[in-house]
């Protein structure tokens, strides 16, 4: 192994010995020295100068602050996911990635005004205009948006003036209060939602307040046909115009789906009244068009990315404004009773005394079941009784039908 080494170490083993037995050999001048010797100073590799001005910069910790941790620097994303954290809610709509479909809207119905998905309302002048349908279509979808609420024109219609074609979200007024409308300091929000129609331009929409006073008309573009396209709208606070506190709604997010010139007006600016959407822009229903949507999120401040939720949070806020469920089955044998009385209990509290209906309710009697329809006797924000009159020799409660509980704005 000699070889392995070079000229003048080959007596190291030698120097190491004499090292541990206590021996000092002379330090030879030189890095480079004669055999039997330590090395030395001449020719040693030297190290950096280190700085002596103190400064930070001079030793690579240019970026080191000795700040208090509630003062140290963050980046505004991780900023952001904080603020998210601390509030809960960064995003206003509910079910804005239409995941949550309690009423079971099928693939596609014929529309007459009334919800559809969790949360998202259909508002139309006159009835069998739109078909519409969660995943309607054989579409792709949106990047991470698996679920998508569409709508589809029954043939082109040129709506009168007065006429209104609208799916749109109401936001309750309490979670709302934080951006100041009505005062001097009202704060900017950002609209997104991933957008899709059967024909490429200018489309519009609008938010606007629960008393119809102001709106905010604005455009989007959808520059290629059947094609998802991610849209951000900034929307500037409005001064003029407060939220009421509350329970009701506060505003409204809307997309205008061909609308007439009563409800359309300029874009990006605040104005008086009840607009659908922006003057000029494409009509879906006048196009005989579809259009689809999804990951619609309202927030304060500029457009982030979305913000998931997991299901369970995302049905529970949905249910405080709208729940259903299957009929209870209560179990009584050989009793006979002209009466039955029983309470539901909500999993959700709801935003007021909620609208109750019992549908395909059915008792067990002399073998068969047969149908009847409960009376509601109350209803509040945390259960509603009923009461089924003019039973006879019933046996038990079949578990057959469902009820629902509408708190909607």
């Amino acid at each position: 192994m000699a070889d392995i080494f070079t000229p003048g170490m080959e007596n190291w083993l030698d120097e190491l010995n004499n090292l541990a037995e206590g021996q000092l050999l002379p330090i030879q001048p030189d890095w480079n020295a004669a055999p039997n010797s330590l090395k030395a100073i001449a020719n040693k590799p030297t190290l950096a100068a280190v700085a002596t001005s103190g400064s930070k910069a001079d030793v690579g910790l240019s970026k080191v602050n000795n700040t208090s941790d509630a003062e140290k620097p963050i980046s505004t994303a991780t900023a952001a996911a904080i603020a998210e954290i601390a509030t809960g809610f960064k995003n206003r709509i509910i079910n804005g990635d239409m995941r949550v479909n309690q009423r079971g809207l099928p693939a596609s119905i014929i529309a007459t005004n009334g919800y559809t998905v969790d949360r998202w309302g259909y508002d139309a002048s006159s009835p069998g205009r739109f078909a519409v349908g969660a995943n309607l279509y054989t579409w792709d979808t949106a990047p991470g948006f698996p679920h998508y609420l569409a709508f589809g024109a029954q043939g082109a219609y040129s709506a009168p003036n007065d006429h209104a074609y609208v799916v749109q979200q109401p936001i309750e007024g309490d979670n709302l209060m934080d951006l100041l409308y009505g005062t001097p300091a009202a704060k900017d929000c950002a609209l997104t939602a991933w957008v899709r129609s059967s024909v490429a331009g200018t489309h519009s929409g609008a938010v606007y307040n629960h008393a119809a006073t102001a709106s905010f008309p604005f455009t989007f573009q959808i520059p290629v046909v059947h094609t998802w396209t991610l849209i951000k709208i900034s929307i500037p606070g409005n001064k003029g115009s407060a939220i009421t506190a509350g329970a009701l709604a506060g505003l409204y997010v809307r997309f205008n789906l061909g609308s007439g010139s009563n409800f359309l007006g300029p874009a990006g600016t605040w104005v008086a009244g009840n607009m659908a959407g922006v003057t000029g822009s494409l009509s879906v229903l006048g196009s005989n068009a579809s259009f689809g949507f999804t990951g619609v999120q309202f927030e304060v401040g500029t457009a982030t990315s979305f913000s998931y939720r997991s299901i369970s949070e995302e049905l529970a806020m949905c249910q405080r404004y709208f729940e259903t469920g299957n009929a209870p089955c209560m179990y009584i044998a050989g009793v006979s009773s002209f009466a039955a009385y029983d309470r539901v209990n909500y999993k959700v509290t709801k935003r007021a005394s909620p609208l109750v209906k019992c549908i395909s309710w059915q008792y067990f009697s002399a073998g068969v079941n047969t149908g009847f329809t409960p009376v509601v006797s109350s209803s509040n924000v945390g259960n509603f009784d009923y009461r089924g009159l003019g039973l006879i020799s019933w046996n038990g409660w079949c578990g057959e039908g469902r009820w629902e509980a509408s708190a909607e704005l």
